[in-house]
């Protein structure tokens, strides 16, 4: 699923609307049971794999401690250039191209809000995401 125009992913996770950049999401799949990771953080549920590839889920509802996320959820799996990461989220909303309007974020987690003509989308900072998982990885 990866594309090469200009947008945001949006997703559902707890009621709130989130995106991600189109070109940071490799592929959204149906969510299947993880192998769990002896002493992980409980954020992350375990590994699935990917084509190939070992690929560690990450359930964003315990991350945020927001609760769980839906079992029949989707995967986000990133582009393995950010990290061998799949988000596990409650759902899917579809695609929103890039809008100019946006918002200062509203904490470490998201980069920015933007407001279109459908509501409110947060859109997550992959990168302090992915820091804040390695950090806890070291504990």
């Amino acid at each position: 699923m990866k594309a090469s125009s200009r947008g945001f992913l949006v997703f559902t996770l707890q009621g709130e609307r989130y995106g991600l950049s189109l070109q940071d999401v490799l592929e959204v799949m149906d969510p299947s049971l993880p192998v769990p990771v002896p002493r992980a953080p409980e954020f992350i549920r375990g590994v699935v794999n990917v084509h190939g590839n070992l690929v560690a889920v990450l359930d964003l509802a315990r991350l945020f401690a927001r609760g769980e996320a839906v079992v029949e959820g989707k995967f986000l799996v990133l582009d393995r250039r950010i990290a061998n990461l799949a988000l596990w989220v409650d759902g899917v909303e579809g695609f929103v191209a890039e809008e100019a309007g946006t918002d200062p974020p509203a904490d470490g987690l998201i980069a920015r809000v933007v407001r279109s003509g459908t509501g409110t989308i947060r859109i997550l900072a992959l990168d302090r995401l992915v820091e804040r998982v390695e950090e806890q990885l070291k504990r």
